[in-house]
């Protein structure tokens, strides 16, 4: 095989053929059709005419009456016209394509075939004449015919060019066509823009390959782009003429088994794309400028491949991680589950859970490398017939194969491993994953690529809440529930108009004042049907859909009507504590439109609570300090829920000046050590006493509690021990009934 003095080799080899490109490169491989002592080529500016270059079959033998010709114009040498020859084609010549024409000049007294085209010579594009004699009336038919025959292979070469999808597949009717045209024993085409990729045809023995070559490197191609400049061929016509004149080429040449070879660059513009070689070539020496044609039409296609492929790549490909992104997910999922009928699939839907806090406390940077790591994870993971894709921010899916139910768990955790092995600036971090899988075993469990996706999201978020990282694996109870909720959230806007949403309130019984009066406002969804649907059906649904602010105002709204109509009846000081959710509490007018609902039902001081669990007070610290700040200005008492739940207690109780401190009822669980936690909750009911504190102890279900608790100090307990949460309007009956009780103690 010829091997082009190995391209593809070492930058040793590169070396040894950059020498053999400025040795024996032609400007033109035109001067190869100079049969007779009459042909000849010039080059003339086509815009003003001037003569730049006259070249001869025999040098030396420039004729007597084009004598010092340069600077003149080549209607006054080559036709003695003092203006532009009225048969001038300078019009009508193109780059790609011969123009040919019969001409008799009167000067020369000679017949000639001419072949005009347009060229660039010395960074200018010029016009190229190449003239043959033709007095003989056999070379007329000759010369003719070659040409013919010439623009016959030319276009030949067009129809797998348009027909393939690429010019590599192209490239065995392309080799094969100009190896029969010019006899030439083997057809090589290499193609820089494909990683490499060489193309081989074998004329003789009529075999094809396309063989992956280590890419030259961009330094080199330079290199070679500047000797080859104007599209210059490399052509050795002989070996045997090297013998002893280029002693190394020759050898190396002859070792190949090459006789002759032409090497034709493959430019756009400037730009070299690859080459097509022929070796031992047999015929048609003087057509060998086809070739520089059929380049330029190949370029053409190459170019045209390398905009689809970048469209596809922005189309298909995600920008920041280089894999695939949905829409090119999706095309490519299709595509391996119609060609897979049966083997099994499951379709993963992941998302990394707290992403956004990489991002905000490392910075977006750290956040993106994040991302490309995890996408070459997963990439490391694909098997065959797999598939993954970026869907935004932090989610991905994959299309994974099995074959045992284990490999599902046995690959997600070998894949949750991997995620915690980035660092960033020497620093770990703790990333956890939440993951819905939808299996498909049986045909009837292929639905469209979009139900599928939909049902394993629906399980990626039945864990996404869960601490830690988890797969889910869906089932039609998942869909079930999820179509529940989505009738739920449907039916929220309508439920809030006809106030079925209705105020519970749990009592906060004091241990230290008896006329001191509190209570918890917990809401009740009494459907159309009269059944109670409770808080831990709807509300993490209404947090998820970002609408539960409407139920949270809601809710402060009906505190308010229920305080306005107990004063007016009761006249005692009764203190109402209404949840806060993070979404309400993060809106710009938050603390305006409490402002506005307390103004509007002249709710006293004092009166109303808002109370916010830890977890929100922890993720939106220096937020939370100025909410708090502003509703205390506006005679609000805040409280702080789940205290004890989150890790930023002690910080929170330092830096922010809440009113109330309600404990998770975890803080008085018994366990191993018992006494130790009775110590802690002592200390910190001595901690809020010293902050001037109320204190609230949840979830209370027994005497032998309250007993210690009121030894400890503290102030409120709310929980079954003393009531359950009960309809608002029950609750002064409730309290009425309770503090008689107390009385009579």
């Amino acid at each position: 095989m010829m091997r082009l003095a190995g391209l593809e080799e070492l930058s040793e080899e590169e070396a040894f053929f950059t020498y053999m490109l400025e040795k024996y490169a032609l400007a033109f491989s035109e001067a190869l059709t100079l049969e007779t002592a009459e042909d000849f080529i010039y080059l003339s500016d086509p815009k003003t005419y001037e003569l730049y270059l006259i070249s001869v079959a025999e040098p030396g033998r420039i004729k007597e009456t084009w004598g010092d010709y340069k600077g003149k114009k080549c209607y006054e040498v080559l036709q003695n016209r003092k203006e532009p020859c009225p048969f001038c084609t300078n019009a009508v010549l193109r780059r790609d394509q011969y123009y040919i024409w019969k001409h008799h000049n009167d000067v020369i007294d000679g017949d000639y075939i001419l072949k005009d085209k347009l060229v660039e010579w010395e960074k200018k594009l010029v016009r190229m004449e190449v003239v043959m004699d033709v007095s003989r009336p056999e070379r007329t038919d000759e010369v003719i015919q070659r040409s013919l025959y010439g623009q016959n292979m030319l276009s030949s070469c067009m129809r797998p060019l348009i027909e393939a999808e690429s010019v590599v597949e192209a490239s065995r009717e392309l080799l094969a066509e100009i190896c029969r045209f010019y006899g030439s024993e083997e057809g090589v085409m290499l193609l820089f823009s494909r990683k490499g990729r060489v193309a081989v045809w074998n004329q003789r023995r009529e075999e094809y390959q396309v063989l992956e070559k280590k890419p030259i490197s961009e330094k080199t191609i330079a290199c070679w782009e500047k000797i080859l400049s104007n599209e210059k061929q490399v052509v050795i016509k002989n070996v045997e003429q090297l013998a002893g004149e280029d002693e190394g080429l020759y050898l190396r040449l002859k070792r190949d088994k090459t006789e002759s070879f032409c090497l034709t660059p493959i430019f756009a513009g400037s730009r070299l794309l690859g080459f097509i070689g022929l070796k031992n070539i047999t015929k048609y020496w003087s057509e060998l400028a086809i070739l520089g044609m059929l380049a330029s039409y190949i370029s053409t296609f190459l170019i045209k491949e390398e905009l689809q492929f970048e469209n596809r790549r922005i189309l298909y490909f995600d920008q920041l991680t280089q894999f695939l992104n949905f829409e090119g997910f999706r095309v490519q999922a299709v595509k391996l589950l119609s060609e897979n009928p049966d083997r099994k699939y499951v379709l993963w839907y992941s998302d990394l859970k707290k992403f956004k806090y990489i991002n905000d406390v490392y910075g977006y940077e750290t956040g993106d490398r994040f991302l490309k790591y995890w996408a070459d994870c997963i990439r490391e993971t694909l098997k065959p017939y797999e598939t993954f894709g970026r869907i935004s921010g932090d989610k991905f899916v994959v299309l994974r194969s099995f074959e045992r139910s284990e490999e599902l768990e046995e690959r997600f955790r070998w894949i949750t491993e991997k995620l915690n092995g980035f660092s960033g600036d020497s620093r770990q971090f703790r990333v956890e994953l939440a993951c819905g899988a939808y299996r498909m075993e049986k045909p009837e469990d292929r639905l469209s690529l979009n139900e599928m996706l939909d049902r394993a999201n629906i399980a990626e978020k039945s864990v996404k809440s869960l601490p830690g990282s988890h797969m889910a694996v869906y089932d039609e109870k998942m869909r079930s529930r999820v179509v529940r909720e989505l009738a739920m959230e449907a039916a929220m806007a309508d439920a809030l108009r006809k106030e079925e949403f209705e105020m519970y309130l749990q009592p906060q019984i004091s241990l230290k004042k008896s006329g001191v009066l509190r209570a918890e406002a917990l809401v009740r969804w009494r459907g159309a049907d009269g059944k109670l649907i409770f808080p831990a059906d709807f509300i993490g649904l209404f947090e998820r859909e970002g609408i539960i602010f409407r139920l949270d105002y809601y809710m402060l709204e009906q505190a308010c009507r229920f305080l306005k109509q107990w004063l007016r009846q009761q006249g005692r000081p009764l203190c109402i504590s209404v949840n806060v959710s993070r979404t309400t509490m993060l809106q710009p007018d938050f603390t305006e439109n409490c402002r506005r609902l307390k103004r509007q039902y002249e709710i006293p001081d004092g009166y109303l609570e808002l109370e916010f669990t830890e977890g929100v007070i922890v993720e939106n610290h220096d937020i939370f300090r100025e909410i708090v700040k502003g509703l205390q200005e506006h005679g609000f008492s805040c409280a702080m829920d789940d205290f004890g739940a989150e890790q930023s207690s002690l910080n929170i109780l330092k830096d922010i000046p809440m009113n109330v401190l309600k404990f998770d009822r975890r803080f008085f669980e018994r366990g191993e050590y018992e006494e130790r936690g009775r110590a802690v909750v002592a200390c910190m009911l001595n901690l809020a006493e010293t902050l001037k504190m109320e204190t609230v102890a949840e979830g209370v279900e027994d005497m032998e509690l309250v007993d210690m608790l009121r030894e400890m100090g503290c102030d409120f307990i709310q929980g079954y021990v003393y009531a359950r949460p009960m309809p608002a309007g029950d609750y002064r009956e409730f309290m009425e009934r309770f503090l008689a009780g107390q009385r009579e103690k």
